[in-house]
């Protein structure tokens, strides 16, 4: 029983499952087999009934031959009955219109295997109806008589083509003579062998990219009718083929241009054109010369330079407005001449079918329209064949002819048109999207070879301030793909893609961006050799030597980049205001080529900076640096020796202060004034959430937000991303110095302030030579005398500094400034360097392992000696070497240089604002930092177009150029303060 409740268990629940299950089988209507029809109601193949077979469109059924209809309600509702044997035999088939059965004639005759009667004489046709409805019960075959032939089996008797009937005018049948070869038929038509040009193979042949040849069966049957009657009867229809095949070969004019004697479409049409021309000379069509009578408009050939003169015409006059409406009409015509009406948008010329909103994008004024795609062959296959002539509406009702350039047109085999030279292009009229029906070869069935639109551009340029336009031109390329493997045409897609483009002549920015490039290239050569000079005058450098050189190489380096980058932003900026708020359009974006000048000065200016900012490293991780240690003995230590007396020795001074001082030096080398992490995080905030990146679009058209499904987002141009992100950037830089500057340092903390506190309550200075002649000093000596002392006697040292009992912290007496830049003699810096010998001889780590101890004895001895030595100099214990107290001149801290001749045997200590040992740190270096930075930014979200993929490489180089300078700045500490670098933490 249990077996049989979990069977019954399992059956109810697969029941359920199948009952609740929504997916169904996909089902191809083309699989569908001959007697079924696609029920797309329920997207399923459904039988059709007895005697019935599938309809041509595959949605429903049809009685099969020999059988009638007995009830019809539309679509697969259908009874069908089958026509029974006739008395005597004879057989009967189902009628014409399929609700009645009838008698085939006696003269024609059954066909058993198809159950349908015979085809009628040709000349005949079939009825089985008189003309007021009555049945026949035996069908008929009627003659057409005089003039007239039957347009197929079973249809009415028409009038035939005037060619027949000119060529066989005694005759009553539609049919083309063909004794002694005096008529020929072709396209559809009789015509006089003598009026038909020569068939060759040549004639007919089509030329696919240069790859493969298709002897067209489309051009054999019709292209020799369409010359004859364009030449002979100026039938337009003929004429407007002609021009079609003449655009299918890409305009090629080697045949007509050379003495060859074959000819081809586009020759056969330009001797036409030559023809009339001579015969109705002066007329033309609307005043247009290149438009010939009664011809299809194909070609321009006003003059020599046919695309300079007609691209820069000053016909249009009306004048955009930004976003303002773009009419164009095009004219629409079949491949055998027939037209085919208007269109009002460019829609149409859109492989890439999108939403209705997007496309209708590429007709507002001023967007830069992009759409590309990939398209399955299967569509290019299935695609009607048109032919375009495009007209740009101006002021009402006229319009503007709009010039087309195929890429694809080649001139002696050179694609002129594929090039920037315009005075070699051929401009033409008429264009395709999709060719699949002249890649017919001769004898053969199917198509082999289609053509399609591969890239479709239409170029609008700004003549005018006042919003008015040169012509427009459409710029075209073709491609081709061999169709002759149906697996190409199921599973194969090409790229396609269309584009609007608006361009204007820079020529004037960019000679006034290259004259502020000039001027301000000066101005930054100018600050070089200033910094130069300063850098001179603090190495004590006489001659200028090769290191001079070099540094006014590096120098130069910072001073152009930064004058670049604000020529950059300056000309993005510009650009981002002007185009974004125009009204009327008088400004456009730079495109394509017109960037290159803009691309370049970014490069440089980054390239720039980042030696600027390897110099400035290399500067800070090369300085001198020495902490003095102010703090004396307290007294002597008494220790009896073997001879039972007692010996003395004072006692030792902790060296932690030093250390602890030398570590707190070190954390503040990389510090910053602001959040490099809180700066890209906003930046990137701005720019992707709050919408900030939309104002870069190549639409004129200032937004935050747009929604991609119902709103066209353009392309984003590098010039106005550069002006989004560099205005984001600087801003959020200005709000964080403000900040750090104003409210943190003062409220919260300020870490060089307290550095210096810490040196004064540590009792020790630190004396820095950023040159050779030229550096900083820390007056931290205590003004307690002592700070080696517990933490009773450190608060009451505090306290009485609190309730000022004691002196003031500063080098003077009664000053509070405790900071100063130094510029020292040649004396000085020779007995420096004779002290600090032994010190730089060896790298810490070499003393500590290898170095014997007297080597190291020697080492401690020097350092000794150079702390006695500085002490000594900032005490005025030297009897040669002293220093006087100055201020500095405004032109000194201006240009950085001091203007005054120095004494020759005296230091010179300039008061300062408490921070200007800050440039051998990067606290100090923030606007180089800041610049190489955003450059950075800049210059990877050029390339990339990706401001989060710009924002994560910036944070990792910063943070990895923070980190070099961190590593050898804790190398330079340890080597030239002998603090071991295990300390440093």
């Amino acid at each position: 029983m249990a077996v049989v409740f979990n069977l019954f268990c399992f059956f109810i629940s697969s029941l359920i499952l199948e009952v609740f299950c929504y997916d169904i089988p996909y089902v191809d209507p083309s699989k569908c087999s001959s007697n079924q029809y696609y029920q797309f109601s329920s997207l399923r193949c459904v039988d059709c009934g007895s005697g019935q077979t599938q309809s041509d469109d595959k949605l429903s059924c049809n009685c099969r031959p020999g059988f009638k209809k007995t009830k019809s309600d539309g679509g697969p509702n259908l009874l069908c009955e089958s026509c029974s044997t006739g008395s005597g035999g004879v057989n009967r088939t189902a009628s014409l219109d399929g609700w009645s059965c009838v008698l085939c004639p006696n003269d024609v005759g059954f066909d058993v295997t198809n159950s349908k009667c015979n085809d009628c004489p040709i000349g005949t046709t079939a009825v089985d109806r008189l003309i007021d409805g009555t049945k026949l019960s035996q069908r008929q075959c009627l003659k057409c008589v005089s003039d007239t032939s039957p347009v197929s089996n079973g249809g009415d008797c028409q009038r035939c083509h005037s060619s027949y009937l000119v060529s066989n005018a005694s005759s009553t049948v539609c049919d083309c003579p063909s004794s002694e070869n005096q008529y020929l038929q072709t396209g559809g038509v009789c015509l006089a062998t003598s009026s038909v040009i020569k068939a060759s193979s040549e004639l007919y042949t089509v030329n696919y990219d240069d790859v493969k040849k298709i002897n067209s069966f489309f051009f054999e049957d019709n292209l020799r009718a369409a010359v004859a009657l364009c030449k002979q009867n100026q039938n337009f229809t003929s004429c407007q083929l002609l021009g079609n095949l003449c655009v299918l070969l890409d305009y090629n004019l080697d045949l007509y241009d050379g003495s060859s004697s074959t000819t081809d479409a586009c020759k056969e049409f330009l001797d036409i054109v030559d023809i009339r021309t001579e015969k109705v000379t002066g007329k033309t069509i609307r005043t247009i010369f290149d438009w010939p009578v009664d011809m299809p408009w194909l070609y321009y050939k006003t003059g020599i330079q046919d695309a300079v003169d007609v691209l820069n015409r000053r016909d249009i006059t009306q004048a955009f407005s930004a976003n303002g409406p773009l009419t164009f009409i095009i004219s629409r015509t079949t491949l055998n001449g027939s037209f085919a009406g208007l269109l009002t948008d460019t829609s149409e010329l859109q492989l890439c079918q999108e939403r209705l909103s997007k496309m209708a994008s590429a007709n507002s004024f001023a967007t830069t329209y992009k759409s590309s795609c990939s398209i399955p062959v299967k569509f290019l296959m299935q695609k009607p064949m048109y032919f375009y002539d495009v007209y740009l509406k101006v002021q009402d009702p006229l319009m503007y002819a709009v010039p087309v350039l195929v890429e694809n047109y080649k001139k002696s085999g050179v694609a002129v048109n594929a090039n920037s030279d315009q005075s070699r292009w051929q401009l033409s009229r008429r264009f395709f999207l999709v060719e699949n029906i002249i890649g017919r070869n001769t004898g053969s069935n199917k198509v082999e070879v289609i053509r399609y639109a591969e890239s479709i551009e239409m170029s609008i340029r700004l003549r005018s301030s006042d919003g008015e336009i040169y012509p427009p031109f459409i710029k075209i390329k073709y491609n081709s793909v061999e169709v002759k493997d149906e697996a190409i045409v199921e599973k194969t897609s090409k790229d396609v893609s269309f584009s609007v483009t608006y361009t204007m002549d820079l020529e004037t920015i960019d000679r006034d961006t290259k004259t502020a490039i000039g001027c301000l290239s000066g101005l930054a050569a100018i600050f070089a050799l200033v910094k130069v000079a300063s850098w001179r005058r603090r190495h004590g450098s006489e001659a200028i030597d090769c290191s001079t050189l070099i540094k006014l190489l590096m120098y130069s380096f910072g001073t152009f980049s930064t004058m670049y980058f604000w020529i950059l932003f300056g000309l993005s900026l510009q650009w981002l205001i002007f185009f974004k708020q125009q009204s009327v359009v008088y400004r456009l974006l730079p495109m394509g080529s017109q960037e290159n000048l803009f691309r370049d000065l970014l490069i440089v200016a980054f390239t720039f900076k980042l030696l600027d900012l390897f110099h400035v490293i290399w500067s800070q991780i090369s300085i001198d640096i020495f902490f003095m240690d102010w703090e004396r003995p307290r007294g002597r230590i008494t220790q009896p020796n073997q001879a039972g007396e007692s010996a003395g020795e004072e006692s030792p001074v902790s060296i932690w202060r030093t250390f602890f001082v030398a570590n707190e030096w070190n954390e503040i080398q990389t510090m910053r004034k602001i959040s490099p992490e809180l700066q890209i995080f906003a930046t990137l905030f701005f720019l992707k959430v709050v919408g900030f990146e939309h104002l870069a679009t190549t639409d004129p058209i200032s937004r935050f937000t747009v929604n991609p499904s119902t709103g066209y987002i353009g392309e984003y141009s590098a010039t106005l991303r550069f002006a989004v992100l560099t205005m984001v950037y600087l801003v959020i830089e200005g709000v964080q110095w403000f900040y750090f500057a104003f409210i943190h340092e003062r409220f919260f903390g300020d870490s060089l302030g307290d550095f210096v506190d810490l040196c004064c309550m540590a009792n020790v200075s630190v004396f820095i030579m950023e040159n050779t002649l030229y550096g900083y000093y820390i007056h931290g000596r205590s003004v307690h005398g002592r700070a080696d002392t517990n933490m009773k006697e450190m608060n009451e040292q505090l306290k009485r500094e609190e309730e000022d009992l004691c002196g003031k912290r500063g080098l003077e007496p009664n000053t509070e400034n405790q900071t100063f830049e130094v510029g020292l003699p040649q004396k000085f810096r020779q007995q420096y360097d004779k002290v600090v010998e032994p010190l730089t001889a060896r790298g810490q780590q070499a003393q500590r392992r290898n170095v014997p101890s007297g080597g190291v004895e020697r080492s401690i001895n020097a350092y000794a000696a150079m702390n006695r030595f500085l002490c000594g100099f900032i005490d005025h214990s030297l009897r040669d070497l002293d220093y006087l107290i100055q201020d500095k001149l405004l032109l000194e801290r201006i240009i950085d240089m001091e203007v005054r001749e120095q004494p020759l045997d005296k230091a010179v200590l300039f008061n300062d604002d408490g921070r200007s040992f800050n440039c051998v740190l990067f606290y100090g270096n923030e606007w180089t930092l800041l610049l190489f930075e955003l450059l950075f930014f800049a210059f990877c979200d050029y390339f990339a177009t990706d401001f989060i993929l710009a924002g994560v490489l910036t944070y990792i180089v910063i943070t990895v150029l923070a980190k070099i300078r961190d590593i050898f700045g804790r190398r330079n500490l340890a080597k030239k303060t002998m603090v071991d670098e295990r300390f440093l933490i």
